[in-house]
């Protein structure tokens, strides 16, 4: 690829695309950025080259040449958008770079030693009397976060001029325009150069420190989201909503098709056509599991697709919309992502990580069904029983190996017949005992309906459907408790020459069969009563919109802001969904009011006002007599009509005595009942909307989460939604799956 891209980098960090560059060398250029620090991308600005490896954790970007170097734009000066980059492939190794100025070491008077305590921030505004005596024109530094920058003089930042660069190459900090060459430069200069170095060094390492504490605590939450959506506690965008976080995207969704040439299935407005295909074209090519960029637009943010573990026929990934900044996808975070991302759980709903393998029993110990359910003391999930049980009877060194595979018919041959489906879910033994999948298939699919009809199957050689590897095998099928039906089989094959372990064997498989099979109904009553509630909660919310027209698609619409404004704020799985329920059940008080009051064609009298009012406490208290509603929920439904300072309703609680999911709530419900049309006022357009939240700000909003909402409506970031079929993240209970 011989044509650099371009970039700019926005002085509030952002990073755009030009808008000419080719779609190939977009999708390689997100590649190569991946991960990269705002401090790389700083340096490459002030004239340092910074050497871009191709990173191992994505997918291959569509260069051939192994180095990519990011450089600093010389033919557009900066504007006040941004600055000008060039990313530029090479065959061979970057040439070392033109050596650039740095401080020279001098005295470092008192007053300029006590900046050490102070920001980067605090110490440019500090040093900035200094600096405009000894003729400093402009001076930017950076904390690794954010990028600060101090006009000295009375004119534009000079595009030329002497440059004296904060730090060192290795590690770049900032960097001083200077109207004199750096060695002209008085002490006074390079003793302010050194020491706001000194300053923004230690605010490097402190904001990487924070930002690796919350990158460790979002990757947590993730693991924690996908346990939940294991043991049936949560719906499987729990994981979604928590690896969204994890990365900053500003968008999750995730798309699922067949292998078969099914359509495939998706949730996420914001997902396009385009998008669409190119993640089951990706999903269709196998091969590298690695995530990848899409190939997107150049005005819109990147895209990452994340494979996830095929099952049988069925593949999936996660797709993110992520930030512009670069910087987020760094490695440790990837890390977190893919190690969530390779549970099976996503496409299949119902497994569970194998458990850590128990103590391998004495060779002479006999198994027994007594031994057996000892070791499936505790678990609830049933893949983790299968693999506790495979371990069991399979121990390490044995030769045995165990299977548990999912079992469906395709119904095109009638009830009784069909082709056999096989998915595994887990493996216990060395890879080398187990036979061919192709073998196993035969056995499953000749003794289907004797699998189906008896409580088990043991073949020993000779026979044909063995191969020459392969002594024995046992087979037993796992039935769902309620209704008998066949969902998988345990498989257990070879092991050590023994008569009595053979005449027991197929005992205790059908025992585990049996207790998986069980574990696996209770696993999917509590996925049944989680969707319900979840389910519930949606109508409920829905209620009064068939009571007013007016107000058609309110609940979904906050719904879906306010769960993109708490990925904003890094609320946590547990905080979303409460603020998810809460949006869906924030006005069920309503169905109290009379509908003349209700329906009223202009303004309320004050009698009438009183009586709205009443609202949030009706509905509190008809969701406290329900065991199932979370007392973050009644806190929503109660507290979102007050305001900031303490003249809402109906307790007049005010600032941050008000619930927090209250005021992140309070902000959407205020945006959307402002661009939306009512009786007594036509619908506002975004910009008086936004100009509305900014003179509420501080009065009747908290004005932290009011600049964060406008600041995402102004970016472009937060879609209104539609619910199920609109919103960026889809309600969970409505999801396609």
């Amino acid at each position: 690829m011989a044509t650099p891209v371009r970039l700019r980098l926005g002085v509030d960090g952002d990073l755009e695309l030009h808008p000419a560059t080719p779609p190939v060398a977009r999708q390689a250029a997100y590649t190569r950025l991946s991960g990269v620090t705002l401090q790389a991308l700083l340096g490459a600005r002030w004239g340092i080259p910074q050497h871009l490896l191709p990173p191992t954790r994505l997918h291959g970007d569509a260069t051939v040449a192994a180095h990519a170097v990011l450089t600093a734009d010389l033919r557009d000066p900066a504007g006040p958008d941004g600055h000008w980059l060039n990313l530029v492939w090479q065959a061979d190794a970057p040439a070392g770079a033109p050596s650039v100025p740095v401080p020279r070491r001098v005295a470092i008077p008192p007053d300029v030693l006590a900046w050490a305590d102070l920001s980067p921030e605090d110490a440019l505004s500090a040093a900035g009397e200094l600096l405009r005596e000894c003729g400093v024109a402009h001076v930017e530094v950076t904390d690794g976060v954010s990028l600060y920058q101090l006009i000295v003089g009375d004119g534009p930042v000079p595009d030329g001029g002497h440059r004296l660069l904060l730090g060192s190459e290795a590690e770049p900090l900032g960097q001083i325009t200077l109207s004199v060459a750096p060695e002209a430069a008085p002490d006074a200069v390079h003793g302010a150069a050194w020491m706001l170095g000194q300053v923004c060094r230690q605010a490097i390492l402190s904001s990487e420190v924070r930002r690796k504490e919350h990158a460790a605590l979002r990757g947590t939450d993730l693991q924690r989201a996908v346990l939940s959506v294991v043991g049936g506690d949560a719906p499987p965008e729990a994981a979604l909503y928590a690896a969204t976080r994890l990365l900053h995207a500003q968008a999750g969704t995730r798309v699922m098709a067949h292998a078969a040439g099914a359509v495939p299935e998706a949730y996420g407005g914001w997902l396009t056509d385009d998008l669409r295909r190119q993640v089951t074209a990706r999903l269709a090519a196998g091969g590298d599991t690695r995530p990848t960029y899409a190939v997107t637009p150049a005005e819109h943010a990147p895209v990452l697709i994340v494979p996830l573990p095929a099952q049988g026929l069925r593949r999936g990934a996660w797709v993110f919309q992520l930030s512009r900044r670069p910087w987020f996808v760094r490695p440790h975070v990837l890390d977190a992502l893919l190690e969530a991302a390779r549970h099976p759980v996503h496409l299949h709903g119902a497994w569970s990580p194998p458990s850590p393998e128990p103590p391998v029993p004495e060779e002479r110990a006999p198994r027994s069904v007594l031994g057996l359910l000892q070791n499936l003391v505790d678990l609830d999930a049933p893949s983790a029983v299968a693999a506790q049980g495979l371990h069991y009877l399979t121990p390490s060194g044995s030769g045995a190996w165990g299977a548990y595979l999912a079992v469906r018919t395709s119904p095109d041959d009638g009830p009784g017949g069909g082709t056999v489906i096989l998915s595994s879910i887990l493996r216990t033994g060395a890879d080398h005992d187990h036979p061919p999948p192709s073998a196993v298939q035969a056995v499953v699919a000749a003794f289907w309906h004797t699998v189906g009809r008896a409580g088990g199957l043991s073949l020993s050689a000779p026979h044909p459907l063995l191969g020459a590897a392969q002594r024995r095998l046992s087979l037993a099928p796992v039935r769902a408790a309620g209704t008998g039906r066949v969902t998988g089989v345990l498989l257990v094959g070879n092991g050590p020459e023994d008569a009595r372990t053979d005449a027991q064997l197929p005992t205790l498989l059908a025992v585990l069969a049996q207790q998986v099979g069980q574990a696996a109904e209770r696993q999917l009553a509590l996925r049944q009563l989680s969707r319900t509630r979840e389910q519930t909660f949606r109508v409920l919310g829905r209620v009064l919109e068939y009571r007013s027209y007016e107000t058609k698609g309110h609940t979904d619409r906050v719904t879906s802001m306010a769960l993109q404004l708490g990925l904003r704020l890094n609320l946590s799985t547990d905080q979303l969904t409460v603020l998810r329920w809460g949006a869906y059940l924030h006005d069920i008080g309503k169905i109290g009011i009379t509908d003349a009051i209700l329906h009223k064609d202009g303004p309320l009298d004050d009698h009438e006002r009183r009586e709205m009012h009443e609202h949030v406490i009706i509905g509190e208290a008809l969701l406290r007599e329900q065991d199932l509603v979370p007392e973050g929920v009644l806190e929503i439904v109660r507290f979102h009509h007050e305001r900031w300072d303490g003249r809402g309703y109906p307790d007049g609680t005010r600032g941050e005595a008000i619930p927090l999911l209250a005021r992140v709530f309070s902000v959407v419900d205020v945006y959307d009942a402002l661009i939306s049309e009512r009786t007594y006022k036509p619908s506002w357009t975004q910009e008086q909307s936004l100009s509305e939240l900014a003179r509420l700000s501080g009065h009747a909003l908290d004005p932290v989460l009011t600049r964060v909402f406008c600041d995402m409506v102004r970016r472009g970031d937060l879609s209104e939604g539609t619910g199920a079929g609109g919103a960026p993240l889809t309600p969970p209970g409505v999801s396609a799956d």
